[in-house]
């Protein structure tokens, strides 16, 4: 597999695995497939939550198991600390319903260690590099397209207000067409403020 263009930034990856030797596997399918790439690697939960409080991370990969715990007891931790890096948790038990909890709760992905899943991990790395990244740039449109959507309900408010003093001024009772009209900017108003709460 062709290496990643030199000129573009490293991937930056945490790897949380304590058999030094399933590290060392994984450092080397990165380094062939993503080069430049910069990783670091923990052997505790504890120490893969507080790097990625401090660290940005473009992916992490963790074992389902260190030591005499299970990423399940940090998983809520993980991924609030990883503030949407995808976390793909590799590991030689395959549990279907542990897979399905951990998805439940953000992890990206649950892969059980064969030479297959190996051989594409690369591959299934990528899927979620692209996924994520969709995902940040949508994020970051957010507060833009909510700061929008606000004026124009602060503007269609105020017209429906000044409608309103209009009739008022003229005491007397509204034209049909007048409470038709005031009732399609009342339903204007509901879509956009429904549009702000999505």
């Amino acid at each position: 597999m062709p290496g990643r263009d030199k000129t573009i930034h490293p991937l930056h990856v945490l790897i949380i695995e304590e058999n030094v030797h399933h590290a060392e596997l994984l450092t080397e399918l990165l380094d062939q497939r993503f080069a430049p790439v910069v990783i670091h690697t923990v052997d505790t939960y504890e120490d893969g939550v507080e790097f990625l409080s401090l660290s940005n991370y473009d992916i992490v990969l963790s074992d389902s198991a260190v030591g005499s715990n299970t990423i399940e007891q940090y998983v809520d931790e993980m991924v609030e600390s990883a503030r949407g890096t995808p976390v793909i948790v590799i590991t030689g038990r395959g549990d279907e319903a542990l897979a399905a909890r951990l998805t439940r709760k953000g992890v990206a992905e649950y892969l059980v260690k064969t030479q297959q899943t190996l051989e594409q991990l690369g591959d299934t790395i990528q899927k979620h590099l692209k996924r994520s990244k969709k995902n940040k740039s949508r994020n970051a449109a957010l507060p833009l397209i909510t700061h929008t959507l606000e004026g124009e309900v602060e503007r269609e408010l105020e017209r429906f207000r000044e409608h309103v003093r209009e009739l008022l001024k003229k005491k007397k009772l509204p034209e049909v067409t007048e409470i038709d009209s005031l009732s399609q900017q009342l339903a204007h108003i509901r879509t956009l403020a429904s549009s702000l709460k999505k």
